[in-house]
C-alpha cells in the first residue's frame, strides 16, 4: 500500500471526522451553556457576548478573504442580512438557550438531531423538495426521515 493510497483514504475520512467533530462541539456547547446558566447568567446576555465574540473573530476574516468578491451592500441586501440575522441566528440561539432552563442537555441534543428531518418535512410541505417515491433517492430520503424521527 503506497503513500498515495493512504493520503486518498485519509482524504475520504475528512467529512466523517468533521461530522463527529461538529457533534462533539455541539454537545460541549450545550453542556457548557447549561453550566453557565446554572451559575446565574442570563441567556440573553450570554447570547450577546457569544455573537460579539463571533463578530470580532469572523468580521476581519470576511473582510480580508472576500474583499474582492463580495457584492455591494444595497438596501435590499442589508434588509436580508438583518432578517436572517434576527430570525435565523438570534431567535434560534435565544430559543435554544432558553430551552436549557427547562430540559436536560441530553434532550436538547436529541431534538437538535431531528432538525434535518423537520427541515426535509417542511421542504416537502412547501413543495421546495420533491418526494419522488418512484426513484430510489426519494425512498431513501423518506426512510431516513422516518428512522430519524422514530429515534432509531
Amino acid at each position: 500500500m503506497g503513500v498515495g493510497v493512504v493520503r486518498r483514504n485519509a482524504r475520504d475520512l475528512v467529512p466523517y471526522v468533521a461530522m463527529v467533530a461538529a457533534q462533539a462541539i455541539a454537545a460541549t456547547y450545550a453542556i457548557l451553556s447549561k453550566i453557565i446558566f446554572a451559575g446565574g447568567t442570563n441567556s440573553t446576555v450570554f447570547i450577546f457576548y457569544q455573537f460579539l465574540a463571533a463578530t470580532a473573530f469572523m468580521a476581519p476574516l470576511a473582510l480580508i478573504i472576500e474583499r474582492k468578491t463580495r457584492p455591494s451592500l444595497t438596501p435590499q441586501i442589508l434588509g436580508w442580512m438583518f432578517l436572517l440575522a434576527f430570525i435565523g441566528a438570534t431567535m434560534f440561539q435565544l430559543l435554544l438557550s432558553g430551552s436549557l432552563y427547562y430540559i436536560s442537555t441530553t434532550t436538547q441534543s436529541a431534538i437538535l438531531n431531528l432538525l434535518p428531518a423537520f427541515t426535509y418535512m417542511l421542504s416537502i410541505a412547501s413543495r421546495q423538495e420533491n418526494a419522488d417515491l418512484n426513484r430510489l433517492i426519494g425512498v431513501v430520503k423518506l426512510l431516513g426521515t422516518a428512522v430519524s424521527v422514530s429515534g432509531a
